[in-house]
């Protein structure tokens, strides 16, 4: 049986040096295959952090602008942001050996992406009136009665996930889904635990929502220095480090599909979350959106931006479903046999085991 140890020993032996080192603005010192050290960019600054990763070999850094020092997981902790348990995962989570998501183990990445500006989000404070969902208590029991009887979700996959329910103010029987990014609170939204009564027509539900001021989703008010939903992604640092990455419409879908998965909250996906998905750790994209013409169209841009840095997919529920309907087991099945999205030729590199 292969220990925990042991999966990280040989993940580290496998981890991809030079990708993760272009990742970060840096490169190969040379082009030798005999050569392996690497030069980046450090936290402080400087361009004068040497890597030497040679698998079967000790493997350390320095950075000789701060002088600080360390092994490649303290390396991997600091450029992104980890603590060294967070880094063991990223680096456990590119390594192939291991297991993947619906069982499907992606191959290499086609190349890193150029690394462009892209700001650290503001981190804010969790809207007031808010706590962590909980089950069995008395103030949850209306959230915990829609997410179960009216959405289908399994207890176990509810409790999973770090959601929060609001007990007082104007969120007050809202589940509330965090945005975590670069590790804190930057955004959250709000859906309401009760719907239109489903006997009303389209129009009757207009006029249902306008006489009791009832709103389906509830998101921070705009302020200056504050993230936009133009720009955050619902579970990014949960699935950051996943070596394929789901990505679709609503958090209720991601649930359903599971921690590697990422909600845009709607349909596009703007140059900055595209800029977010190209740099998380994915040898695989699936994008999972809701069946439409629409939602085709913006699955094939959304690929058609993705699939040059890694294969890209597309997966569709069936007709008149969404994934926050199916069972993860039924999503799994999905995505499983998604067809590779391709132009001029491309062909995919995933393989299925």
């Amino acid at each position: 049986m292969i220990s925990a140890g042991d999966v990280l020993e040989r993940a580290l032996e496998a981890f991809d040096a030079e990708s993760f080192a272009e990742r970060h603005g840096g490169h190969k010192e040379s082009r030798s295959p005999r050569s392996f050290e690497y030069l980046l960019i450090c936290t402080c600054g400087s361009d004068r952090l040497r890597w030497r990763h040679q698998p079967g070999v000790k493997q350390a850094w320095i950075c000789w602008g701060c002088s600080t020092t360390g092994d490649t997981l303290d390396l991997v902790g600091r450029l992104e942001g980890l603590d060294r348990n967070g880094a063991a995962a990223y680096v456990e989570a590119g390594y192939v050996g291991g297991d993947a998501p619906t069982g499907l183990v992606a191959g290499a990445r086609v190349r890193a992406p150029a690394r462009t500006s892209l700001m650290r989000l503001p981190q804010m404070p969790y809207p007031h009136g808010v706590e962590a969902l909980t089950w069995g208590a008395p103030r949850h029991l209306k959230a915990w009665r829609y997410l179960l009887e009216e959405r289908g979700l399994a207890r176990e996959t509810v409790s999973s996930w770090p959601l929060g329910i609001g007990v007082e103010g104007w969120l007050r029987d809202y589940v509330v889904f965090p945005v975590q990014m670069d590790g804190g609170l930057v955004y959250w939204q709000g859906r309401a635990s009760w719907d239109p009564p489903k006997h009303l027509d389209k129009d009757g539900r207009k006029a249902w929502a306008k006489a009791t001021g009832y709103r389906k989703t509830l998101n921070p008010a705009n302020r200056d220095k504050q993230a936009s939903a133009e720009e955050v992604l619902f579970n990014y640092d949960r699935a950051r480090v996943s070596t394929h990455v789901v990505v679709v419409e609503g958090p209720i879908d991601a649930l359903q599909v599971g921690p590697h998965c990422v909600a845009l909250f709607g349909k596009r996906a703007s140059d900055t979350k595209v800029e977010r998905l190209l740099r998380m750790l994915a040898h695989r994209y699936t994008i999972y959106l809701d069946p439409g013409a629409e939602e085709h169209a913006k699955a094939r841009q959304l690929a058609r931006q993705l699939h040059e840095f890694a294969p890209t997919f597309i997966a569709s529920p069936p007709p008149g479903a969404d994934p926050g309907e199916l069972t993860p087991e039924q999503n799994a099945r999905i995505i499983e046999k998604a067809p590779a999205y391709r132009t001029q030729g491309l062909t995919s590199r995933l393989r299925i085991v």
